[in-house]
């Protein structure tokens, strides 16, 4: 089969994946960026989902010595006990999914890199061929 010369279509859609590829880049570095700011953010969220686990358990204990209403005494501390349990799981969730998320990205882009270098590796083997 003869090697075939590159045409303008071919160059055309090489420049748009290059620069598809450099978005993909810079998205990339604005994730990681992000996923930084999410993991600096989790110790406090953290802190403060314990604070308020101690602040419902002072509550909860006042109300008791107390013999306040049965609202305060039975509702407040399962209240703020099953938010700070979701919150705990979907922080947990989301930082999962934020790093498997930037790892398939950063996967497709070396593999659009190597798919990209193979064809510059072809189109030098068709202009030597030719001769151009």
């Amino acid at each position: 089969m003869p090697a075939q010369a590159v045409t303008s279509e071919q160059t055309a859609i090489r420049a748009q994946l290059e620069h598809d590829l450099e978005q993909l880049r810079r998205q990339i570095t604005l994730l990681e960026q992000d996923y930084a700011s999410f993991k600096k953010f989790m110790p406090k969220a953290r802190r403060n989902n314990k604070i308020a686990i101690c602040i419902a358990l002072a509550v909860t204990v006042f109300a008791w010595v107390n013999n306040s209403s049965f609202w305060l005494r039975y509702y407040p501390l399962p209240a703020v006990l099953l938010c700070s349990g979701v919150f705990a799981i979907a922080a947990q969730w989301l930082e999962g999914w934020m790093e498997r998320k930037i790892n398939a990205l950063v996967a497709v882009v070396k593999d659009a890199e190597q798919q990209l270098s193979a064809l510059d590796n072809e189109t030098a083997q068709v202009f030597l061929s030719t001769g151009k």
